[in-house]
């Protein structure tokens, strides 16, 4: 069976041509067994809540104030603006791409759910 791909198309004119990436690519065996960590829907999201509340934005600032930085270190990279709100997006498509390849990696959960949260705020106030 073929493995599905993903097109990268470039946006701009700089960038390199497209390809195609394996979305799934082949899973090579841990080293050594990783202990499964059991979560539900509940403690997700509530691990998430406590992250997103608790000593990271002590450590960062606020989620408005490190996506703006990070937003602004991105757009020399990309040649474009980048809002907060796209800087939450990608970084949960970052942990969406590690749990393709480790579905069973509680972690990557919640960091997505955080992610989600962090964005749907930025999004709606900078829409508003």
């Amino acid at each position: 069976m073929k493995r599905p791909t993903i097109n990268l198309v470039p946006r701009t004119a700089r960038s390199c041509p497209a390809k195609s990436v394996p979305i799934a690519p082949t899973r090579a065996a841990p080293t050594q067994p990783r202990k499964k960590k059991t979560m539900d829907r509940k403690e997700t999201l509530e691990t998430a809540a406590a992250l997103v509340h608790g000593d990271r934005q002590n450590d960062y600032g606020t989620p408005q104030e490190n996506f703006a930085r990070i937003a602004a270190l991105w757009e020399p990279i990309f040649d474009r603006a980048v809002t907060p709100g796209e800087v939450a997006l990608a970084l949960t498509q970052l942990k969406i791409a590690r749990l393709i390849h480790t579905p069973d990696h509680a972690d990557s959960w919640v960091d997505a759910a955080g992610y989600i949260a962090i964005g749907a705020e930025l999004a709606t106030q900078e829409t508003t």
